[in-house]
This record gives C-alpha cells, sequence and structure tokens, in this order.
C-alpha cells in the first residue's frame, strides 16, 4: 500500500464505509439468484465514486485467500490452495534464528493445513507438496515426516475448536536479549550455575523455578544495510576546519 500508514488509513476509511469492517476479502454464502447478487454489488458501487468492490461467484467451487471451497453432494468441503505462481518463500532452516522457532515452523504449517483440508486424502495430497518444500529449504526429512505423522494423528475437530487462551501463573522470571551468535553458550552456562542462585540462603526462595529465556529477532544484513531509523552521519571537515 505504499507508506507504511496507509493501512491504518484504509481501515478507518472502510470501517466507517461498511460500518465494522476492515480491508479485506470478505465470503459470502448468497442464498438468492445470481441477478439479485450482482444487483446488490452494483448498488453498493453506487455509494462511493471511487471505492468499488468486486466479486467472484461461482456454484461449485470458489477461492477465499488460501482455501478451495467446494460444493460436493450438498456439501461445503474445503481444502488448502495455492496459486500457480507461489513461490517457495519458507524461512531457511539454516538462518539466523532461534532453533525453536525453525523447529517449529513446520508443525505450525501442518496443523493450518489440517484444519482447512476436510478430506483425509486431501490433507495427505497438501502434506507432501509441504513436504517438499521444506526439503528445498534444508529442513530435516527425518523430523518433518515425525512432525507429519503426529500431525496426522491430531483430530481435525479439536484443532479447529482451539486450546483457548488459559491464564497461567507464571513466576519465572523472563531473561530477554538478542539472539546472537553465542546466545545457545550464554543460556547453557546460566542454566548450569542457575542452582547456585536458587540455594542462596537470603534470595534463593525469590528464584525457586529456573529462568524463562526469551529472544529478540537479531541484527540481520538488512537491518545493517538498510536502518529503518537512519543514522546520523557526521560531517568530517577538510583539515578539520
Amino acid at each position: 500500500m505504499g507508506a507504511s500508514v496507509a493501512p491504518s488509513f484504509a481501515n478507518i476509511f472502510v470501517h466507517n464505509l461498511e460500518e465494522k469492517r476492515f480491508v479485506d476479502d470478505i465470503l459470502l454464502l448468497w442464498n438468492g439468484t445470481q441477478e439479485l447478487l450482482l444487483e446488490m454489488v452494483n448498488e453498493a458501487n453506487s455509494c462511493h465514486k471511487t471505492v468499488k468492490f468486486t466479486v467472484e461467484v461461482s456454484d461449485i467451487e470458489i477461492i477465499f485467500l488460501d482455501v478451495n471451497l467446494v460444493i460436493n453432494e450438498g456439501k461445503i468441503l474445503t481444502k488448502l490452495y495455492r496459486k500457480e505462481t507461489e513461490r517457495n518463500s519458507i524461512l531457511h532452516a539454516n538462518t539466523f534464528h532461534n532453533p525453536s522457532t525453525i523447529r517449529a515452523i513446520p508443525k505450525g504449517q501442518f496443523i493450518r493445513a489440517k484444519r482447512i483440508t476436510t478430506l483425509n486424502t486431501d490433507y495427505e495430497c497438501s502434506s507432501q507438496v509441504m513436504l517438499s518444500w521444506f526439503v528445498e529449504r534444508g529442513y530435516s526429512p527425518s523430523n518433518l515426516r515425525y512432525t507429519m505423522e503426529e500431525v496426522s494423528s491430531l483430530s481435525r475437530e479439536d484443532l479447529l475448536q482451539g486450546k483457548g487462551k488459559v491464564k497461567k501463573n507464571n513466576t519465572r522470571i523472563p531473561f530477554i536479549l538478542q539472539y546472537v551468535k553465542h546466545s545457545k553458550e550464554i543460556e547453557k552456562v546460566v542454566k548450569k550455575y542457575w542452582p547456585i542462585i536458587q540455594g542462596d540462603r537470603q534470595f534463593g526462595k525469590l528464584f525457586v523455578q529456573p529462568i524463562l529465556f526469551s529472544y529478540k529477532k537479531g541484527r540481520s544484513i538488512r537491518d545493517v544495510l538498510c536502518p529503518a531509523v537512519p543514522q546520523k552521519v557526521s560531517k568530517e571537515r577538510f583539515l578539520g576546519t
């Protein structure tokens, strides 16, 4: 959308135009004729001079974001959809990120496919495609197959319901630092000598639980070459004058 503030302005404008809706695609199940639907769209397009709505109509199959919806024997079936021009943009396994982040990506993507897909046959097909994509990006095939089997054993109904937010009484002290080359070594040293702090007579009761390590994104080459906040460049004068 150009400027970074453009999405916010667009959301405010559309919220006022459509009453409590943000800028995004919508899926509409229409119980009527196609002529009435197109008439409604034309009427909506007459409400503003520059804002116009487009519509895709189908009696059998339609695409909504990354979901392919098909009507089969009176039922709506869904499966994962990818554009033919979509490229493999999965985060590479060898990128400089926290290893736990890299390990979590495949499981999250397989769960997403499981939630979207109605039939197990369609899920198996989508998961095989995702498997090949992850392998291309340097992920371990054996770990991927283990994750696939783990997700396949999960119930789609349970995944659609979600876990819900459970408020935990967590008293662990967070240790927040930027992820760098030696972060894991630092974590090992702190964990190794943490019992010494816990055994302290005066402060040990404050550190009963182990410390919680939380990592922020480390600096990348892009951050160095294209910083979000331009740095001041000192002007050097000839002969110090």
